[in-house]
């Protein structure tokens, strides 16, 4: 009985002793949900403002990284993740070449359509 509580007591020590198991981390990229709906809004944005015509080669590139992010959505997630990046980054050099340029030719539109105003006044004075 003395060797049973000893034996028992030492087996107490030793598995209160052990350590706990290493926790599994999940290796899967998590869902890029935030990046597929910034980059479809930012291509929204472009389209509405026809900025692909002025900045051709920047938005080709962000379409094709758009289209490899949404083939990948939900499969490969952190390529997605990659090329949603790669895509709102491409809409963003889109917008930021497009605009000035879209409105420099808003303000020269204006610009004529001021002239030919004037020009119709003076004609009626």
């Amino acid at each position: 009985m003395k060797y049973s509580a000893t034996i028992f007591a030492i087996f107490l020590i030793f598995s209160s002793c052990a350590t706990t198991p290493k926790i599994e981390e999940d290796t899967r990229a998590v869902l890029p949900e935030t990046e597929y709906t910034r980059a479809n809004k930012l291509k929204a944005q472009v389209d509405k403002y026809t900025l692909a015509d002025y900045a051709p080669d920047e938005y080709r590139q962000a379409e094709q990284k758009l289209k490899e992010g949404k083939a990948t959505y939900k499969t490969d997630n952190a390529s997605s993740k990659k090329a949603l990046d790669e895509a709102i980054a491409g809409y963003e050099a889109v917008m930021a070449k497009g605009f000035p340029l879209l409105t420099e030719k808003k303000q020269e539109d204006t610009e004529a359509i001021v002239k030919q105003a004037e020009g119709i006044k003076a004609q009626a004075a």
